[in-house]
């Protein structure tokens, strides 16, 4: 009896040592997790958003729109904002830093998250914390967040992969006057957490990698689901058309500002109260096959591809329509990360600056 008692023992505690591994009890920890207050410049009246991240130390987020960013997290995080102007990159399909705007903005205790955020986020937005002074973003703009020790210029520059999120309200006007769109920019490996506090009930969100995805989700901050893996573009089209009412892809990205190529996607429920655990490849993203010079290029299925000439980019010249349109690259900027092609009007010998995110290369 004994001898059965002390297995029966044993059993037990090497299950309470195993259980963590399988249960997660809330969000990431509070050394890693940021809450990034969103305050639209325009419309004034649009409440603030707080889009809540964790898991990773290092990690970016385009607003694209004209907002006023505040970073706020725990008090031993050692919160740094890094402020860059962004470039398309044609063989990554997402993004590059473009120029620096500004570097090291250090967080600090005892700063007011204003109060439209506190009054709104108060649960959230402690005394506690430490916050960021406000950064400024648009859709050429982006905000590196980062919690840990500090790195080299080289690591925060280096973009690993893009992750697009486009909210879809059902109907509540409080709902709608939130932020829609943004992107995380994955720099380091690992997973990231994201939750939105700002949405009061499950809502159907539009999720857009350049790269590999997989999701899974926490209700409550426990019991996660199995993983579910994104749908390839064109699979991820069809489920989209099938939709009532339908989404279309490519207007989606236009409207959201999505500027990066669309590799895989998923549609799917955010868990009121919950969060989503994303999942992108440690790889790099890269284009396969990558552009290089001479060969053909075609508008990806169901969309067209606008050129510009190189210094009028606010006005469209031309446009390759698929499936019909094809074109060779010419060259890839090395330092802007642009794809040229020659204008294909017939006669043409100017240079001109295509939407690399919307066209492959001809296998």
């Amino acid at each position: 009896m004994v001898r059965f008692r002390s297995f029966f023992l044993a059993i037990l505690l090497f299950g309470l040592l195993i259980t963590p591994a399988f249960r997660v009890s809330g969000q990431a920890s509070s050394d890693s997790t940021v809450h990034i207050c969103v305050e639209p410049t325009a419309p004034e009246a649009a409440p603030p958003s707080l889009i809540t991240l964790g898991g990773s130390q290092l990690l970016g987020l385009v607003i694209p729109q004209d907002a006023k960013v505040t970073v706020f997290s725990g008090p031993a995080s050692n919160l740094t904002l890094h402020l860059y102007e962004i470039a398309t990159d044609a063989q990554n399909g997402g993004y590059r830093a473009a120029r620096t705007v500004n570097r090291d903005m250090y967080g600090v205790n005892n700063v007011s998250p204003g109060a439209r955020c506190s009054g709104r986020y108060s649960t959230s937005l402690t005394g506690d914390l430490v916050a960021s002074d406000p950064a400024f973003v648009s859709r050429d703009r982006a905000i590196i967040i980062q919690t840990g020790p500090a790195v080299d210029t080289a690591v925060v520059d280096d973009f690993v992969g893009v992750l697009s999120v486009s909210i879809r309200p059902s109907g509540s006007v409080e709902e709608a006057g939130f932020i829609r769109d943004f992107q995380i920019i994955q720099i380091s490996g690992g997973y990231i957490d994201l939750s939105l506090s700002f949405l009061d009930r499950d809502t159907q969100v539009v999720l857009i990698a350049n790269k590999d995805l997989s999701i899974s989700e926490s209700f409550d901050g426990q019991d996660w689901l199995s993983p579910v893996v994104a749908n390839a573009r064109s699979s991820f089209m069809k489920q989209l058309a099938r939709l009532n009412p339908p989404l279309d892809l490519f207007k989606l990205m236009e409207e959201g500002f999505i500027r990066i190529y669309p590799h895989a996607g998923l549609f799917h429920n955010f868990p009121a109260g919950g969060y989503l655990r994303l999942m992108l490849s440690e790889t790099p993203a890269a284009r396969e096959p990558q552009f290089r010079e001479g060969v053909s290029m075609r508008p990806l299925e169901g969309t067209r591809a606008n050129y510009y000439m190189p210094h009028m980019m606010n006005e469209v010249a031309g446009a390759l329509f698929a499936p019909q349109n094809t074109a060779k690259v010419h060259r890839i900027d090395p330092n802007t990360g642009q794809l040229f092609i020659i204008d294909p009007k017939p006669g043409g010998t100017v240079e001109m600056v295509i939407q690399s995110w919307l066209v492959e290369v001809v296998p």
